[in-house]
């Protein structure tokens, strides 16, 4: 039997905007309790975290940027209503490599192809768009990721119906669009997250929950909670349980504020 995709099979429980998940969760952050290992200053330091991620959810701008440094890019790359393939498939690039750089290569397969829209991409044959990869040195591993490349063309033919859009078709869990990113060889469980993280804080995409998304435990996200003296261990890992300790409902959100507060105009907002 056929595996159901998202879009053919009926949605259990309604999609929420991240406006109405965060009005269903925010009472239950009011007066909760943080671990009691947690000093005034680090509490003091977690309320700000947990602020600056609330300022950007109620944002009303839409979208992300991508720092490709080509506005032609970042605009079919923010485009994910019809050309939802391009981020897919900048996901697939962003190995081993400046991010920049990886979320530039679907746009240059893209003009080599002769356009953007998937039908370009679908006809495209494995051969060919190893010799694009080769040519332009788009990749520090050229022949692996042409093929990664090709495999998630397929993979969004065949399983998708050309549509990558459906991978987080509405009715989707946080939980159930990352394990589905997961099939893509090339995304990990650090791109993954990343993935639908972006989905939900800048495109709000609709789910059904964000409670699966992490927050990402790189070592600029690390230095907040190093500086604020939060890490029993020199392990990443614990950034991502104590941010579900902290803010089990989307524990990404935390990676905003952990991100940018070196950021003069962060350190201006602090109270």
């Amino acid at each position: 039997m056929t595996e159901k995709t998202p879009l053919e099979a009926k949605p259990r429980v309604a999609p929420l905007t991240l406006a109405e998940a965060h009005a269903r969760w925010r009472p239950l952050t009011l007066g909760r309790q943080y671990p009691a290992d947690l000093d005034a200053a680090q509490v003091a330091a977690i309320d700000w975290l947990i602020r600056c991620g609330e300022e950007r959810l109620g944002q009303a701008k839409i979208g992300s940027d991508f720092e490709t440094g080509d506005p032609a890019a970042e605009s079919y790359l923010n485009n994910i209503a019809e050309f939802p393939h391009l981020f897919v498939l900048g996901c697939v690039m962003d190995r081993q490599i400046p991010t920049s750089r990886a979320w530039r290569i679907p746009t240059t397969v893209g003009e080599a192809l002769g356009g953007m829209s998937f039908t370009h991409f679908s006809s495209c044959d494995a051969q060919h768009l190893g010799e694009i990869f080769a040519s332009g040195r788009l990749h520090r591993f050229p022949g692996k990721m042409a093929a990664y490349f090709y495999g998630a063309i397929r993979l969004i033919t065949e399983r998708y119906e050309g549509d990558a859009g459906r991978i987080w078709a509405p009715g989707s869990s946080s939980a159930g669009v990352i394990r589905r990113l997961l099939e893509f060889d090339g995304i990990g469980l650090k791109i993954a997250n990343m993935a639908v993280n972006i989905l939900a804080r800048d495109f709000r995409v609709l789910l059904t929950e964000y409670s699966s998304i992490d927050i990402a435990p790189d070592s600029r996200v690390a230095e907040f909670f190093k500086h604020h003296r939060m890490l029993r261990t020199k392990k990443r890992e614990e950034i991502i349980y104590l941010a579900r300790e902290l803010y089990p409902w989307y524990p990404g959100m935390l990676d905003i504020g952990a991100w940018e507060w070196q950021n003069p105009a962060s350190r201006s907002r602090r109270s």
